[in-house]
């Protein structure tokens, strides 16, 4: 639903700037483009300056000069005058469909007040499902599926099952059973009338300013046999709460995904990401023996590269790592440092695949940010080989950074650059740490959610 919303997104925002003047309450439709964008008292150079917006601010469009020239906005606390050559608007949205006034404001004016409207309540005691869900005969993925749900399927839901990862619901239809609690939400199903209003947080992304892959979320693909491979580890008694890192220094816990575990974050508009923090807890800021400044792939085969205080004598990093932590999945982020060896680095991914799926562990594989082997990322190309081969998930981190600033990098060409993973903040969808741990998050909770299918 949330993609179907958005590919709608910038027909809604064309059809709603044609009929009627953007107000502060149905949408922040355009965004400051200037370093710091003077507000004034009117629509004149000649006015006094009350206020500055920054660059990025978000603002609502409330009226237009007989020009053209300058719109009535208000943004982050400021209601006034700004220069129409730094606004860029919204997709779908036209200044020429504003109102003209030649309206002028006192400092600390606020808008004109409006009257919003309440939301739809979900009816009580409703659920819907998230993704396509199979609806089984008992709580558990031993029992016989009955059906497999549509996304956004209207549920009745009952009693939840004593470990709370499975819910009794009942269908419109009087179909009966379980579903798992990982992909129901409370609320009602959107009708088709109701689905024509724009997503909340494909609007809370446009106010931020969010790139297109963080909207679009099309980076990713969950891989044939994730599931296989997820139900052949369960019956090994993986842990499905638990995942392992295997990289670089990029995949250092300081800068990699540790925050999650340490309550050092704001979701912002993906609040629905929460309950993929709360499953895998515990692994965000755990410390992998298959990390390393330096790391390579083959490394992790080699008992030298072991951690000799909590590995066994003889044991490889990956051995150890599996054992200590039993995870169900294992993100994996190789690649810079096997510059120069394509053909070992190609065998050494390939023999880390087999590995974790023999092990009933789900490898979930990464490009890379940096260029150091040269033109054409030919690692990457490796690292998509691979994973089309064995049917796993592929995270397309590379093509992420490709449209970061400096593609995410710092100045050496290869390490992250950092910002804290506050996703209200637009600064964390550009830079490289903060927008691959979100890639990451995302790409973990849909394989998840996959396997659990």
């Amino acid at each position: 639903m949330i993609r179907r919303a958005l590919r709608r997104l910038p027909l809604v925002l064309a059809c709603l700037a044609l009929a009627a003047p953007v107000h502060a309450q149905d949408q922040l439709a355009a965004l400051t483009t200037a370093q710091v964008l003077n507000v004034r008292t009117g629509p004149s150079e000649t006015y006094d300056i009350i206020a500055g917006l920054p660059y990025g601010t978000p603002v609502a469009l409330h009226a237009r000069s007989a020009d053209g020239f300058w719109l009535l906005v208000e943004g982050i606390g400021a209601y006034g005058w700004v220069s129409a050559y730094y606004v860029q608007p919204g997709p779908g949205v036209s200044f020429d469909a504003l109102p003209v006034s030649t309206e002028t404001v006192a400092p600390g004016s606020a808008p004109p007040a409006q009257s919003p409207q309440p939301p739809a309540a979900a009816p009580a005691g409703s659920a819907v499902t998230t993704t396509a869900l199979r609806l089984r005969a008992g709580p558990g993925e031993d029992h016989d599926t009955i059906a497999v749900l549509p996304g956004g399927a209207a549920l009745t839901p009952g009693e939840t099952s004593a470990d709370g990862y499975w819910v009794r619901v009942t269908t419109p239809e009087g179909l009966s059973g379980w579903v798992s609690t990982c992909c129901v939400a409370e609320g009602s199903a959107p009708d088709e009338a109701g689905d024509a209003a724009p997503d909340d947080m494909a609007q809370a992304l446009w106010r931020l300013g969010a790139p297109a892959w963080a909207v679009n979320q099309d980076f990713y693909s969950i891989g044939a046999r994730t599931r296989e491979i997820y139900l052949s580890g369960l019956a090994m008694g993986r842990n499905p709460r638990a995942f392992s890192k295997f990289g670089d220094c990029n995949s250092r816990t300081v800068f990699f995904l540790s925050q999650f575990d340490r309550g050092q974050y704001n979701l912002g508009p993906y609040q629905h990401l929460q309950p993929t923090i709360d499953h895998f807890a515990g692994s965000f800021a755990r410390e992998s023996m298959t990390v390393w400044g330096g790391g390579t792939s083959w490394m992790v085969f080699d008992s030298l590269w072991a951690n000799t205080a909590y590995c066994g004598p003889d044991e490889t990093p990956v051995a150890c790592e599996f054992r200590l932590h039993n995870p169900g999945f294992a993100v994996i982020g190789f690649g810079t440092k096997e510059m120069g060896h394509t053909q070992l680095f190609t065998e050494s991914l390939r023999a880390l695949v087999e590995y974790a799926i023999n092990a009933g562990v789900v490898p979930i594989l990464s490009t890379k940010a940096d260029s150091l082997e040269g033109e054409g990322q030919y690692n990457n190309d490796i690292i998509r080989q691979v994973a089309a081969e064995y049917g796993v998930p592929l995270l397309e981190w590379g093509k992420i950074a490709a449209a970061l600033p400096g593609d995410g990098l710092w100045e050496d060409g290869h390490h992250l650059g950092w910002f804290p993973p506050y996703y209200n903040d637009s600064r964390a969808y550009y830079t490289g740490h903060s927008a691959r741990n979100l890639a990451v998050l995302i790409t973990l909770d849909a394989v998840w959610r996959g396997a659990m299918q």
